[in-house]
């Protein structure tokens, strides 16, 4: 069904008897508008355009973004396409797609969905191209989420996936169990964590040829209260093996409270590495 949201149309696609994104995050207004903020870190937008670099989007073609969040790629992707394209753009968060569709309001050949990255409302060789940027790491059936990218794609289409080695993270520390905590945190907030040493045998055995990695570095080390760093610090409060918050911070370091207290001494933000996975379909 179709529903109205700003000056576009929002089509909900909802089939609750099918697959869930199975995220242990959930993003409401504010976290949404927080991640949007995030993702417009100059650290974060050179990935991003990156990824539409190396896409390849073309005049005229159909491309669908899935985990489109606030819309920033999808417009991006637009632009490239053109008035005669179509990029459509899913994610089951209402008020994420509410920021999206308020960023691409001016493009016609824009359309949001608001549903499921394991049953994905559309039909078999439907788009030219799919993205799925850091999405997969939050998703419990990952084979299920490859099946249905392979399914949309036309014969030979081409999907570009970056995801997060956050075992490859650094975080600067004088305290060296705690940074420990924050890099174990992970793998109790999603469902799937160090997902990108797996995903290449994944991609090819799904049936996509031509895989390639490649990685791209993301430095953060000034302390910015909605930059990604402090975002991703704030995402793993709470879990089993971690019990902090960022409390503030000043130039190069960040001040973490955790357990009733200041936790030990402040920490250097640092560097992650972000894998693009690319590959096509015969």
């Amino acid at each position: 069904m179709y529903c109205t949201v700003g000056a576009l149309r929002l089509r909900r696609w909802k089939d609750e008897g099918k697959g869930t994104l199975a995220s242990k995050f959930e993003y409401d207004e504010k976290e949404s508008k927080r991640t949007e903020r995030g993702n417009l870190a100059p650290e974060v937008v050179r990935p991003r355009m990156h990824t539409v670099d190396v896409l390849g989007p073309r005049v005229g073609e159909c491309i669908i973004d899935v985990g489109c969040g606030p819309g920033l790629l999808v417009h991006d992707l637009a632009v490239q396409v053109g008035p005669e394209g179509r990029v459509v753009g899913l994610d089951s968060s209402l008020p994420m797609l509410q920021l999206a569709e308020h960023r691409c309001a001016e493009l016609p050949q824009v359309e949001f969905l608001e549903g499921d990255a394991t049953s994905l409302a559309a039909d078999d060789a439907t788009f030219d191209a799919v993205a799925c940027m850091q999405v997969l790491l939050y998703i419990a059936d990952i084979d299920k989420v490859l099946e249905e990218l392979h399914r949309v794609l036309k014969p030979g289409g081409r999907v570009a996936i970056t995801e997060t080695d956050w075992r490859g993270a650094v975080i600067n520390s004088t305290d060296s169990a705690l940074t420990e905590k924050m890099v174990a945190a992970w793998d109790h907030k999603v469902a799937n964590p160090n997902l990108p040493v797996r995903l290449g045998p994944l991609l090819r055995r799904h049936g996509f040829c031509a895989v390639r990695v490649e990685a791209i570095p993301i430095l953060s080390t000034s302390y910015v209260a909605d930059g990604w760093s402090v975002g991703m610090l704030d995402q793993t409060d709470g879990t089993t093996t971690a019990n902090w918050r960022v409390i503030g911070g000043t130039g190069d370091y960040a001040m973490l409270h955790g357990n009733g207290k200041l936790v030990g001494t402040p920490i250097v933000l640092g560097a992650s590495i972000l894998d693009l996975y690319t590959g096509q379909l015969h």
